[in-house]
Formats: structure tokens, sequence, C-alpha cells
């Protein structure tokens, strides 16, 4: 295969002439192909940089797959922001402008499908702020390690899970006097459960590693918003009665949810 330059990157290519009436691109695991019709009378070269910005944003989506972003083996390298190693993945949307987002110390492009700007540009203009971001994440993730060493998440089966979960509602809702109408179990990334306006229940999934009494104060928080769906003076009344120490379990979940998104549950 032939290399070309597209932008700043390097590009393998392969091209073959065809009783075709189009150019045609194809790209199969990074790499370009290119089928000319027999008429072009152009140069494979000149051919190929008619299409540069999808090939660039095809490629580049490749080598920095957002999927893989958080995987032990991410495929990409890392590029250097002043000390510090920063891995990222990049993808091209119908947005209106260039988002950054950072988590656990990676960082996630969305950039508009027909912006032109290189990726190394991209992450240079905002370098103070991700440098910062990975300042952050570093000193959370060196706190969360002393508050969570001797903690470890629970090996339990979904059924295991909802039978303890039962329990606490058969028992909570009659000492709370309330009975929900529906209660469904997911996966929630932001909250470890939910009351609706109709007393539909939902707990989170995540639950099912966390210690049993986390289990129950989550079930009991949830039922006493059938009484009172405002996190007011008078809700938390209602929680202190059975939780007296609710902000320590609160810090708990906190450790709990870290060791979750450690362990990639």
């Amino acid at each position: 295969m032939d290399e070309i330059k597209i932008k700043n990157i390097k590009v393998e290519y392969d091209y073959d002439y065809r009783e075709v009436k189009y150019i045609r691109y194809y790209l199969e695991e990074g790499k370009l192909f290119v089928v000319i019709p027999n008429s072009y009378n152009g140069s494979v070269k000149d051919c190929i940089l008619e299409k540069e910005q999808w090939i660039y944003r095809n490629v580049i989506q490749y080598r920095y797959p957002v999927y893989k972003l958080f995987d032990e083996d991410y495929p990409a390298k890392p590029i250097k922001i002043n000390d510090k190693q920063l891995y990222f993945a990049v993808e091209y949307k119908k947005v209106k402008y260039v988002k950054y987002k950072m988590y656990q110390g990676r960082l996630e492009l969305v950039i508009p499908l027909h912006n032109n700007t290189t990726i190394e540009e991209h992450i240079n203009n905002k370098k103070r702020w991700i440098y910062k971001k990975i300042i952050e994440y570093e000193k959370y993730e060196e706190k969360y390690e002393k508050r969570t060493k001797d903690k470890q998440l629970i090996n339990r089966t979904t059924q295991e899970f909802k039978q303890i979960c039962n329990n606490y509602f058969e028992k909570y809702q009659k000492q709370l006097n309330v009975k929900a109408n529906r209660i469904q179990y997911r996966t929630m990334t932001r909250k470890w459960g939910s009351c609706s306006s109709k007393r539909n229940i939902t707990i989170s999934k995540h639950l099912q590693y966390m210690p049993e009494k986390l289990i129950a104060y989550i079930i009991y928080h949830e039922l006493a918003h059938i009484i009172i769906m405002a996190h007011n003076d008078e809700f938390f009344k209602i929680i202190k009665k059975e939780f007296p120490n609710y902000n320590e379990l609160d810090k708990q979940l906190e450790d709990y949810h870290y060791l979750m998104t450690k362990n990639n549950q």
C-alpha cells in the first residue's frame, strides 16, 4: 500500500481503476481504498485529497475510538500535556460547537462534522483547562483511594439483590404507611434511585454490589418521597427517624461509587 499525508496524519491507501462512473472511497480498519473511473485524468493524490476532511474524520475516529476510551488496553497512545499523559477519544457529530468532556482523567472530544481543525489544535486550545482537570482527577483519586482502601464491592447475584430489596420495600412501606405503584430496576449513572409523582420507584442496579445498609437507606429514601417529593426539612425529618446518620451514609455511597467506577461494574 502507498501512504499519503492527510492534514497532519499519515494514511495508508490503495487504489484501482475500473469501469465505473464515479470515484468511490472506502475505509477499512483505518486504511483507505479508492476505486477510480478509467476516464479520470487527474492524479491519484488529487483524487484522494478531494475527500480530505471525510478521510481525516473517519481515520481519527477509528484511531481514537470513544467506545474503548476507558478500557485498560485503550489502543491509542496518550499525548503529553505538560508533565501529564492524556488519553483521549474523538467523535464527530451534528453539533454546533466543539465539546470537551473530561471523565476519570480522560478526554472525549465531540466535534462538528464539517470542522476542519486538527485534533492537536483542538486539544491545544484547551490545554490549560485539560491540565487542570487531570490534576483535579488525580487529587480526587488519591482522596478516594485512601477512603476506600478497606472497602470492597459485594459479590451477590441479581436474585439475591432483588430479594433484599423486596424485604426492605415490604418493611418500609408498612413503616411509612405508603405504597409504591411500581418498582423497577435500571442501570442509572447519576442516581441511586428515583421516585416519580405517580409513585413509580426506580432502583439502580449498581446497588447490587453495595452493603445491605446502603440498599436499605436508598429504598427508605425513595419511599419517603411518596410523602414529600422535595429535599426539604420535613423530608429529612422523615429520613432521620430511620437513618439519623444519613450524612455518613451519603459519604459511603460516594466511596462505593468510586469503587464501582474503578472496577467498571
